[in-house]
């Protein structure tokens, strides 16, 4: 049985994160937190939410301003029971803990006419994602449905259909196959293959990856920007959290919602749209993201193999402060926060984020042959 979390502001819901069970939810203001909140008051990992054998555990992670559980502070580092409709003080915001809602089946909420809902995997902003069944077949399929107060507006449906409609046209081992998708009135669906393991933001949360990991997971997602740059598509959210980690030691590119199809014509013109996640995004993309080709998603791909190596983001300031230090600052060696790294791999980060994307390897075929060459 899992858990949910609500954040709230002002007495007002502002967002929603399942926690399944083993899973750890960590809350901050900086770009390695799970659950991002933009708040003066909130540090960059404030506290963690783990979902374990023994229930669900809160740690403040020796904040600036402390957590409090019910009006009562946590202790730095002391793991505390949380029962359900517990409620934690966090800066200007509350987040309160309930139990996992249960998962809709043939019974409950409609899916679709061929997808039964088996269980919730996770809940975004745009949508939520559930284990299903395919009912003619039995197989076991991840179905991404569109909230249904974002089914009315037909631009929020085309974003959210173009995902399936870049995915099926990439063919690589290493891309999440999109079987189907439809729309049904307010209703729109994603049918994707079910991936057994969990992301790279989520490994990287338990510490650094040994060095050879980084290269092979940096090789396999190399590999997948290759054969979706072959296409003319570019992926434009290349970020920990958009790369699956399988339990099959599988390592697939997901969610394709902000990719831009450089061979067509219709452009959305949605504001912010492109606009990916701070931490990992290309100075060219932060001013103007219609205008990027591959090398902006091969500075996302620099910055995630940083943050695998480091522990932390090249960048780490908060708000418009980052897109200073993305314009204007160069980050630190990554030798120097990991002393093991070797120097050629070290070489290849640094010319993957440089500011400039002529400095940058030209193409992701490139950046496949010098991964192959440090992984030899």
């Amino acid at each position: 049985m899992g858990a949910e979390v609500e954040v709230q502001r002002a007495g007002r819901p502002v967002g929603r994160h399942a926690l399944p069970q083993g899973a750890t939810l960590v809350v901050g203001s900086g770009p390695e937190a799970g659950c991002r909140l933009d708040d003066p008051l909130v540090s960059a990992r404030h506290v963690a939410l783990a979902l374990g054998p023994q229930g669900l555990l809160a740690t403040d992670l020796d904040s600036d301003t402390g957590t409090t559980c019910g009006g009562r502070p946590l202790a730095p580092g002391a793991p505390v029971p949380l029962a359900p409709g517990a409620t934690l003080e966090v800066g200007e915001h509350v987040l309160v803990v309930r139990p996992a809602a249960a998962a809709p089946g043939p019974e409950g909420r409609r899916m679709t006419d061929d997808y039964e809902a088996v269980r919730e995997l996770g809940r975004g902003a745009g949508g939520t994602v559930f284990l299903a069944r395919h009912r003619a077949t039995g197989r076991e399929v991840a179905v991404k449905l569109l909230h249904e107060a974002l089914g009315h507006d037909p631009v929020e449906r085309e974003r959210f259909l173009r995902e399936a409609q870049v995915g099926r046209r990439i063919q690589s081992p290493h891309v999440v196959t999109v079987f189907e998708a439809r729309v049904d009135g307010a209703r729109a669906f994603l049918a994707m293959e079910l991936l057994r393991g969990r992301s790279l933001r989520d490994r990287i949360l338990a510490g650094p990856l040994p060095v050879a990991e980084v290269v092979r997971v940096g090789l396999a997602v190399a590999r997948a920007l290759e054969a979706a740059h072959a296409v003319g598509v570019i992926h434009r959210d290349v970020k920990p959290a958009n790369i699956m980690l399988g339990d099959d030691g599988s390592v697939k590119l997901a969610d394709f919602g902000l990719a831009r199809d450089a061979a067509a014509v219709e452009r959305l013109t949605r504001t912010r749209e492109g606009m990916g996640t701070l931490a990992y995004l290309a100075p060219e993309q932060a001013e103007d993201a219609k205008r990027v080709d591959g090398r902006a998603d091969l500075y996302g791909l620099g910055a995630t193999l940083f943050h695998a190596l480091a522990g932390r983001p090249p960048f780490t300031a908060v708000g418009a402060e980052i897109l200073a230090q993305i314009f204007d600052e160069d980050p630190p060696p990554v030798a120097s926060l990991r002393p093991d790294c070797p120097p050629a791999l070290a070489a290849l980060v640094a010319s993957l984020l440089e500011k400039d994307p002529d400095d940058r390897p030209p193409e992701a075929r490139v950046l496949v042959a010098d991964l192959l060459g440090l992984s030899a």
